[in-house]
């Protein structure tokens, strides 16, 4: 154990010993399951903009996607179901470039 994870250890023992671990919000319940494919630091922040009220556009945009796939589940009309996954490719594609603008500024920083 090198000096940084005994640091480490020394200040959760401590704070165990004041109490700071109890009653904290999800308390006895399973983590969240994660995504592998998802980057941590992607979903942190993600969280945070959602949490103060700034949700990105691709957000916006899958969150419709996902509208329109519950819809398609119930269509049985061919060429309705048709428009339906035209407006999801549609969509798609904008969530596509959005994400590709959004890693495209991220690598300019």
């Amino acid at each position: 154990m090198n000096g940084l994870d005994l640091l480490i250890e020394q200040q959760i023992a401590k704070a165990q010993s004041e109490g700071l671990f109890e009653d904290l919000e999800g308390a006895g319940k399973p983590l969240p399951k994660r995504n592998p494919h998802v980057d941590p630091m992607e979903e942190f922040l993600y969280r945070m903009m959602a949490e103060n009220g700034a949700v990105p556009q691709e957000i916006e945009l899958k969150k419709q996607v996902d509208q329109l796939n519950e819809q398609l589940a119930q269509v049985t009309d061919k060429a309705e179901r048709k428009g339906i996954m035209r407006q999801i490719a549609d969509l798609q594609l904008k969530i596509d470039m959005e994400r590709e603008a959004r890693l495209k500024l991220a690598r300019h920083k």
